[in-house]
């Protein structure tokens, strides 16, 4: 398993060296329930991020958000309306599945939520493999 801090230039190394990947692009964004999985969260307090991909031994990379909004936006026509919020000038962040260089799907698709039940969508649909040996583990 692989768990690290990248940068999107890095894009090319880890697609030839994973046929599946997780990429959580992060912000300063407090969201509702998903935190990075490097961020410490107070003691006491799950991260669900760190749990499923531990369980799940998922090769996940993060980035981000803001430092990777043009290579976000390349990747799918729309997603720049629902990533960069230009009044306020913010960066929403995203969950990214990937299979090779090809994107897969992401908590940013229409009806999708950064929320636990996204993470595991994005998961199912980059790879349903994932958590098909989970079940029958």
């Amino acid at each position: 398993m692989s768990v690290q801090i990248v940068k999107v230039s890095d894009f090319e190394k880890i697609a030839s060296e994973n046929e599946f990947f997780i990429w959580h692009f992060t912000t300063e964004t407090r969201s509702l329930v998903l935190q990075p999985y490097h961020k410490i969260i107070p003691a006491g307090l799950p991260n669900p991020i760190v749990d499923i991909v531990d369980l799940l031994n998922l090769p996940y990379f993060e980035s981000d958000a803001k430092e990777s909004i043009d290579f976000l936006i390349n990747l799918k026509d729309g997603f720049s309306q629902t990533l960069y919020r230009h009044e306020e000038k913010k960066v929403a962040p995203i969950i990214c599945g990937f299979k090779r260089r090809k994107f897969i799907h992401s908590t940013r698709h229409e009806g999708m939520c950064h929320c636990t039940e996204g993470f595991l969508e994005v998961i199912g649909k980059t790879n349903p493999n994932f958590l098909k040996n989970y079940q029958e583990g």
